[in-house]
């Protein structure tokens, strides 16, 4: 129930530009030349969740994109302590149209509080470390995690599971995270057989349905 009511109320994150100043944390690795304060506000939350992971989305709002690289593989998220760096998944990155969504797995989720950590980015060094891997981002316990990003492709699995389907997908745009999955009763989409399933499924759904049975007179 608490998983599900954080990816319920994850868009409750709030985003603020960063601006330096002396009473600010220090920096975290000067190679990364820009930083944003985040805030994930977690007022309307009940209680604690635990180990969670909570959606951010970028836009020319409260993110420039053209201080970081064009497909946001310099973007590093740092906990409120200043040095731990906190894994993520890029699940869209569009710096034309200055829209990106990231999943990033906080440690401790407490209810009731305003949760602080940073985002990193502007390096474009050729030597940059690489990020953490997507997977990463995910509890061990989850047998997939299915964004339906693809264009044209099927479905792949985010977590360590490497859980994925085999049939093709109709993505759509304009779902209430980024692009989604249509579903129009004719041809499912299975997944592929793994030691990681069965496994209980939770999803965001909006049903578009035509009734034929006429309404009470």
């Amino acid at each position: 129930m608490n998983r599900m009511r954080i990816l319920a109320g994850v868009l409750a994150a709030t985003l603020s530009t960063g601006i330096a100043r002396a009473e600010d944390a220090a920096w975290w690795d000067k190679s990364w030349t820009s930083r944003q304060k985040l805030n994930f506000d977690t007022s309307d939350l009940g209680g604690d969740a635990g180990e969670s992971t909570v959606l951010v989305r970028l836009y020319d709002g409260n993110f420039q994109f053209a201080l970081a690289r064009e497909n946001g593989s310099d973007i590093r998220i740092v906990a409120a302590d200043g040095k731990t760096v906190l894994p993520h998944q890029i699940e869209s990155y569009d710096n034309l149209l200055n829209e990106a969504y990231l999943w990033v797995k906080i440690p401790a989720v407490k209810g009731g509080a305003k949760e602080p950590f940073t985002i990193y980015y502007g390096n474009q060094d050729p030597a940059m470390p690489a990020a953490n891997k997507a997977s990463d981002a995910w509890a061990e316990d989850l047998a997939a995690v299915f964004h339906f990003a693809e264009r044209g492709g099927s479905p792949a699995g985010s977590t360590a599971n490497a859980n994925k389907s085999s049939s093709p997908a109709a993505t759509a745009e304009g779902s209430l995270i980024g692009s989604g999955l249509r579903l129009l009763g004719a041809a499912p989409v299975s997944i592929d057989n793994s030691p990681a399933l069965p496994a209980a499924c939770a999803c965001w759904e909006r049903l578009l349905c035509r009734s034929t049975t006429p309404p009470p007179s």
